[in-house]
């Protein structure tokens, strides 16, 4: 049997995959920055963010999300 790795998915391909849906990329990422965007963490590497939870980490990124509580 083989063993496969498959990187998390990060922050900026959930974005891409439903674009048409979510607010605005400055406004999530700022949220990502200040840990208020759940089931996203930033990577091991200190550069971007990974998907935990996809199915939260996009309710909050879309449009009509209170991002602010």
């Amino acid at each position: 049997m083989n063993v496969v790795y498959a990187p998390p998915m990060t922050l900026m391909q959930l974005w891409r995959l439903h674009r048409a849906e979510c607010r605005a990329v400055g406004s999530i990422v700022a949220d990502a920055r200040a840990g208020r965007l759940p089931g996203v963490e930033p990577m091991p590497s200190g550069f971007g963010f990974a998907i935990t939870n996809q199915r939260a980490a996009l309710a909050a990124m879309r449009k009509g999300f209170d991002h602010a509580s």
